[in-house]
């Protein structure tokens, strides 16, 4: 207890925030059980935990649950709910994603075919004149299964090689969109509230 001089002031962590560093009184952890008439039950505000491996999220949660702390006092957040819905959202768009790549497969392989018989169809003088040579109709077929297949294989090397700089420039757009109508939002938000909090710059 005494008067000191602040050398770091905290910043208010929300809007309206009356903390004050000069009102502070510093206690040992088990006093506000005391004050409370709690003694021997702590009670705590908030505790926040942050998980470096996503993969032991929902493990780490369940370990929490586990706590005897009295849980019908507080509730368990994780970041806002964002995360659930974050993970819904991903599920949803990974089945879309899945949806899509068969259906593209499945009419890319009809229109190949097609093109195929129509590939045929322009050579027939060709095979004519192969057959009257004396070339039999396995060998005829054998080449023109080797021209696909060597047609086949320059364009899966292509495609192998341009589908990553195309699904991060696809990605990219998707989250410069995304960040571009949280901004225009912020800055709605902005003109009709009034407020010192000033939020973290988020980066993707």
């Amino acid at each position: 207890v005494g008067i000191y001089k602040t050398t770091q002031k905290i910043k208010p962590v929300m809007s309206g925030d009356t903390y004050r560093s000069e009102n502070t009184i510093f206690t040992d952890l088990h006093f506000p059980e005391k004050a409370s008439g709690e003694e021997g039950n702590p009670l705590f505000q908030y505790a926040i935990f942050k998980v470096k491996d996503v993969d032991a999220y929902d493990r780490v949660k369940a370990d929490i649950q586990k706590v005897d702390i009295g849980w019908e006092r507080y509730d368990l957040i994780d970041n806002n709910g964002n995360i659930k819905s974050m993970a819904e959202n991903f599920n949803d768009m990974e089945k879309i994603s899945r949806m899509l790549l068969l259906l593209v497969s499945s009419a890319s392989y009809i229109i190949l075919v097609l093109i195929f018989l129509f590939w045929m169809k322009n050579r027939t003088q060709e095979i004519g004149i192969l057959m009257a040579l004396g070339e039999s109709k396995k060998r005829i077929w054998m080449q023109f299964l080797v021209e696909a297949l060597l047609v086949g294989c320059i364009g899966f090397v292509l495609s192998m090689g341009a589908s990553p700089f195309l699904s991060k420039a696809t990605a990219s757009y998707l989250a410069c969109q995304t960040q571009e109508q949280a901004e225009e939002q912020a800055e709605a938000d902005a003109d009709s509230i009034t407020t010192d909090y000033v939020a973290p710059e988020l980066t993707i």
